[in-house]
C-alpha cells in the first residue's frame, strides 16, 4: 500500500518530491483479493490492509485526474517470484503500472518485502534516480 502513499504524495506536492520508486507497488486493474493464510500476523495485517485499500485506491483514482505527476525521475520495481504463469502475470501488471507513471521498469527476483530480500537493488534503484551534485543539490 506504500505505493498509493508515495504516489499521492508525489501528485500533491510535486515542488516536495525529488524522484519516485515504487516497490512492487500496487496498480489496481480489476480488484482482487488474496489473503494469505501462513501466519497469524501477516493475516491480520492483510485483513487490515483490505479493509482500507478500496478507500485509498479511491482516493488516487480521484487525485489521478485531478494532479499530474511530477516530471522528476521515477522508476517502479517489481517483485517477480513463484510459479511461471503467476511470474508473467505480476511482471505484466508491474509493466502497466510503470506505463502509467511514465516510469522505467526494474524486476527483480525476490518476494513482495524486496527491501528485505535484495536492499542492494533496491537501493541501486534509489540511486539510479537520486539527483546528482549538479542537479542543483535537491
Amino acid at each position: 500500500m506504500a505505493s498509493l502513499y508515495a504516489e499521492a504524495f508525489a501528485r500533491c506536492c510535486p515542488e516536495r518530491t525529488a524522484g519516485l520508486v515504487m516497490i512492487d507497488g500496487s496498480l489496481v486493474m480489476v480488484p482482487w483479493r488474496v489473503l494469505p493464510t501462513r501466519a497469524r500476523t501477516m493475516v491480520r495485517a492483510t485483513l487490515i490492509e483490505h479493509a482500507t485499500f478500496p478507500t485509498l485506491n479511491a482516493d488516487l483514482r480521484a487525485l489521478r485526474r485531478r494532479r499530474p505527476i511530477p516530471s522528476v525521475p521515477r522508476v517502479v520495481v517489481g517483485a517477480v517470484h513463484g510459479i511461471r504463469p503467476w511470474r508473467r502475470y505480476w511482471a505484466w501488471k508491474q509493466s502497466r503500472y510503470a506505463q502509467m507513471l511514465d516510469a522505467s521498469l526494474l524486476l527483480v527476483v525476490g518476494h513482495h518485502f524486496l527491501v528485505l530480500d535484495r536492499p542492494d537493488e533496491v537501493a541501486a534503484a534509489i540511486d539510479a534516480i537520486r539527483p546528482g551534485p549538479g542537479d542543483g543539490g535537491q
